[in-house]
């Protein structure tokens, strides 16, 4: 992604991002970061961010643990491309479920529409949710957020 690209993004489009850039969320950082936000009573919501190629990748995952091992429930991947996010990714363990709606060949990406419109419907529920339950940043220190 350019530099014109991030500048250019406007997150409050997305009902995602616009909660996530209210948390404190940095879109427009090209190294690998990632921020834990929380709610009394709900399971934690962890966020990635990092480049791939041309796209900022974003991650949104709730994660939960099953016999010692972390079950994404449910996690999303977003791309930020052409100044807006894509919704590209699903996958929740506990359903055994895992969808990709993109593909980037050359430097391009391609989308299944239909898929990526679902997902959108989604996300837009999703992040309502997050709202709604008060979730908040709590870790900004990426390191502890990693370890």
């Amino acid at each position: 992604m350019n530099t014109t690209q991030i500048e250019k993004f406007d997150g409050r489009k997305s009902p995602m991002f616009a909660f996530l850039q209210k948390q404190g969320v940095d879109f427009t950082a090209t190294e690998h970061l990632a921020y834990v936000l929380k709610s009394e009573g709900f399971m934690p919501l962890t966020v990635e961010t990092w480049m791939e190629g041309d796209f900022l990748n974003v991650s949104v995952c709730h994660y939960g643990e099953q016999n010692g091992d972390l079950m994404a429930d449910p996690e999303m991947v977003f791309l930020l491309a052409y100044g807006q996010e894509v919704p590209v990714y699903f996958k929740n363990d506990y359903v055994g479920t895992e969808q990709v709606y993109s593909k980037i060949e050359n430097g391009k990406l391609f989308l299944k529409k239909r898929g990526v419109a679902d997902l959108k419907s989604f996300s837009k529920t999703w992040a309502s949710n997050l709202k709604a339950q008060g979730h908040n940043m709590d870790v900004t220190n990426h390191d502890e957020v990693m370890n």
